[in-house]
């Protein structure tokens, strides 16, 4: 049975979408809400954490983590959309602490509100760029 398979028999009802591209990229949407308890199943199904994507699509904003399944060379991305104006989303950070790294980056560059992570200092825009739009922002 591949990952997607697996996934979705373990989360049941809480997947948007899912779709494999060729034989080694799944594509699983699911709600906001479920981002955490979704990343712990991957983590429990021994998925690599790779990084986190942010892309402006001007009506909303989507965050995409990345997990590879090292074992079969599949990369499992979860997607999650968030409104354009003031996109906010809860840090993994609990289940994954390597994610507030890069959960600020994208908080920084595009501007999604990650509530819950401790404030950090700036990690590419200098202190005189703060308060202006974030730079990766369509809108």
């Amino acid at each position: 049975m591949d990952i997607l398979e697996v996934f979705k028999k373990k989360f049941h009802g809480k997947i948007i979408a899912a779709e494999a591209v060729g034989l080694r990229r799944v594509y699983i949407r699911i709600k906001p809400e479920s981002l955490a308890e979704a990343v712990g199943l991957l983590i429990k199904m021994n998925t690599r954490f790779i990084t986190i994507s942010g892309i402006d699509e001007k009506e909303y904003i989507e965050a995409i983590y990345h997990f590879s399944d090292d074992k079969n060379g599949c990369i499992l991305s979860l997607r999650v959309i968030l409104p354009g104006k003031h996109p906010e989303l809860s840090s993994v950070r609990s289940i994954l602490p390597a994610a507030v790294w890069i959960e600020s980056e994208i908080s920084e560059l595009i501007g999604i509100n990650f509530g819950d992570i401790p404030a950090l200092s700036a990690l590419f825009l200098s202190k005189d760029y703060r308060g202006r739009k974030q730079p990766l922002r369509k809108n």
